[in-house]
This record gives C-alpha cells, structure tokens and sequence, in this order.
C-alpha cells in the first residue's frame, strides 16, 4: 500500500492500470486507500487512437507556390458563402495537393465549420496523419479499419460530441457524424478503394458530394489522374 501511495503522490493522477502494471494487487491497495481517505477515485473516459500517447508538434505551414495560391483564392470565397461548390484540384504526385487541402481546411475552421477527409485505405499512413495532427493537433479524429475497435469507438464518439473538427478517414468515415461540414475533401479520387462493394454497397467518393451538397460545403476531389466522371464534369 505504501508503494501505491507514493507513486500516486508522485504523479498527482495516475490510471489505475498503470498501476497493475508494476503491481498485481494495485487495485486491492488503490482500494484500501481510497477507504483510508487518503487519495480519490473518480472515473474518466481515456483515449484510444492512435495519437493517445503521442505529443504535439505545431508544424509551420511552409510558402504557397502560385499554383496553390490560386487554388486557395478559388476556394476561400465558395467556403464565405456556406454554399455548395464541388472542385477538382489536378495535380501530380508531389505538387503539394495536401498543403492546398490542410489551408482550405484551416480557412473552413476560421469560419467556425468542420471538415471531412477521406483517403484510400492503402493511402492511410501515420505520417498523412501526423501532418494533419501536427497542423491541427487534437481537433482530429482518425477512423480507419486498421484502428482497434476501442480506438474507433473512440473517436466515433469524439466526432459526435463535437469534441472535434477534422475527421481523416477511409471510405467508411464518409458516415461520420461530423455537424456543421464547411469542406470535404476526397484525396485520390479516382481510387477504385473508394467503392464498397459488399453488403451495403456505396462509392465514398459519390457519398462525400452528396453529404456536402447536403451540407452547403465545399467539395474539393483530389488527383494526379483523376477518374473519367471527375473530370468531365470538372470540364
């Protein structure tokens, strides 16, 4: 009991499964001391996802090229007027598509709007995801298949609550319960990974303009070789 006390004087607040994990018999002692009257309990939800533990690092947002400008001069009025707007924005591998997407994101914040962002599932990396994190730190929630069904709760839970802006997902997290969408954007559009195509069968790419549609937001289709439908219509 004693070792139990004094880590917990130590750390001021600490999870009892911290605890445990030095300790087998941490919660018979956190028990006793709580009967003692000489620490609290209390219950918290904690998080899951896959920033749970992680710090986070403000990256400075680098100089627009003029090609990215441009986009982003298109794209701030359509988001001032709560209207909705549908974009592509064509570009190659590596002409800074995500910078043009993380700055539209932020001008739709500024409004006091959320946003929505889908990516393949094979395009779903830690590092996409830590760039978002490290623009916008907590006010993202990541829902993907590879997430434990505890993480995705989680952040499920957060969208809903309003406890976040951003939600960065596969196709699945076009469903997300995100109030108040300001922008969506759909990274490589034209990614076969996009359709459902068992039991309900849905393209998220399709569902993603119906929900800004509905929304009165910007849709913003990103590519390097967008799909035939894109880019007709963007014609």
């Amino acid at each position: 009991r004693g070792e139990a006390y004094d880590r917990i004087a130590a750390a001021g607040t600490i999870a009892l499964s911290a605890l445990r994990r030095d300790d087998a018999r941490a919660g018979e002692h956190a028990c006793a001391l709580v009967d003692a009257g000489l620490v609290a309990a209390e219950t918290r939800e904690l998080a899951n996802g896959p920033f749970a533990d992680a710090a986070t690092e403000h990256a400075e947002p680098p100089t627009l090229t003029g090609a990215q400008a441009a986009a982003l001069a298109t794209l701030e009025p359509r988001l001032a007027a709560r209207a909705y707007a549908p974009y592509l924005l064509h570009g190659v591998t590596g002409s800074g598509k995500t910078e043009v997407y993380l700055r539209a994101i932020a001008a739709a914040l500024a409004l006091g709007r959320r946003a929505l962002v889908l990516v393949p599932e094979i395009s779903l990396t830690p590092q996409l995801a830590a760039r978002f994190r490290g623009r916008f730190g907590d006010r993202v929630a990541v829902l993907h298949s590879g997430l434990s069904d505890a993480a995705r709760a989680d952040a499920w839970r957060r969208i809903q609550r309003g406890q976040v802006d951003i939600a960065l997902g596969a196709r699945s997290a076009v469903f997300a319960p995100l109030a108040n969408l300001g922008i969506v954007v759909v990274d490589e559009e034209h990614d076969g990974s996009f359709k459902q195509e068992e039991g309900v069968r849905y393209h998220g790419r399709d569902v993603a303009l119906v929900r800004a549609r509905a929304a009165g937001a910007v849709a913003l289709l990103g590519s390097a070789t967008p799909s035939l439908e894109t880019f007709v219509a963007a014609r």
